[in-house]
């Protein structure tokens, strides 16, 4: 049974996915280190996102910012789409404002939005007693959607308590794949039989729905390419590592010893490369703001 059942968030690459990277053949010489594997993958997703400052599948959320000028919103996270923005004057429409940076949903792959201005013809945002926590916005966050199509696979109708799916063609899903249902995200728990993965529904904020074999397109959904082999890679150093004790060195001289003394320059580059800079340069920026304050108040 595997350690991801039931679990509500994500993970940026399969079980099966680590298995080939680490050139394992057999599923069955691997059964005892199967929640292991699970459990690691789980660990680094957290650590890619905790290091980058960022969310790489896209979830469905609604945040509060603070009111900071009645042309602009600055998000400090990524965003892809909005269902709904709030101010102290109620719904703020579509049409109203303009999500920046424009060709960030064109970009390959694509990129979210950072912030929004107010059109010229539209009203100004504005709050009542507080400008903290004075805007609103619900929707579709995350740094990109890349999506795989399967096609209407389904093989029989589902409602939305059914937990174990039936597919009519073997797509490769295996534990921590994510699957996409119209809008509905479906994480696979176990896939002993490739056929009928069982499966916890409507994760990532999104909704349960019922879905017709006929008319419902399968989806799977990914994190970049460069963060998936980034957790890979972490996940099979991190599993060496365990199996030597967390030693800094395995192996001899004469099989070629492996050194653990910090993250491979790889993988180090990935991150630096999707690290969010304009997050952290807002902490810095604030943390620097109420160290002048402070340093200058009257004593």
């Amino acid at each position: 049974m595997s350690i991801f059942a039931g679990y509500p968030g994500r993970v940026y690459t399969s079980r099966d996915r680590v298995r080939e990277y680490l050139r394992v053949d057999s599923e069955s010489s691997m059964e005892a280190e199967n929640s292991m594997i699970d459990r690691t993958i789980l660990s680094v997703s957290e650590t890619i996102e905790r290091l980058t400052g960022r969310v790489f599948l896209p979830h469905i959320a609604t945040y509060n910012f603070d009111y900071e000028s009645s042309r602009e919103v600055h998000f400090f996270r990524d965003l892809l789409s909005v269902t709904t923005l709030t101010d102290s004057q109620g719904v703020v429409t579509s049409d109203e404002y303009t999500l920046y940076p424009l060709d960030a949903p064109n970009l390959v792959p694509p990129q979210p939005h950072r912030w929004l201005e107010m059109n010229e013809i539209a009203r100004s945002l504005s709050y009542e007693t507080t400008h903290r926590a004075a805007i609103e916005i619900a929707g579709k966050w995350g740094y990109s959607e890349i999506t795989r199509q399967y096609g209407k696979i389904l093989s029989a109708d589902i409602n939305t308590l059914v937990t174990t799916l039936t597919l009519t063609k073997d797509i490769n899903v295996s534990p921590g794949t994510i699957l996409l249902l119209d809008d509905e995200q479906i994480f696979v728990n176990d896939a002993d039989d490739v056929l009928s993965p069982v499966v916890t529904r409507a994760v990532n904020g999104t909704t349960a729905a019922a879905h017709t074999a006929a008319n419902s397109e399968v989806y799977t959904l990914h994190a970049p390419s460069p963060i998936e082999e980034a957790v890979c890679a972490l996940v099979s150093r991190s599993l060496a590592r365990g199996r030597s004790g967390y030693s800094d060195l395995t192996g001899s001289q004469a099989e070629g010893a492996n050194y653990f003394k910090s993250l491979p320059a790889e993988v180090s580059t990935i991150i630096k490369g999707y690290r969010d800079m304009e997050l952290q340069n807002f902490r810095v920026s604030r943390k620097e703001f109420w160290w002048n304050v402070s340093t200058n108040l009257p004593r």
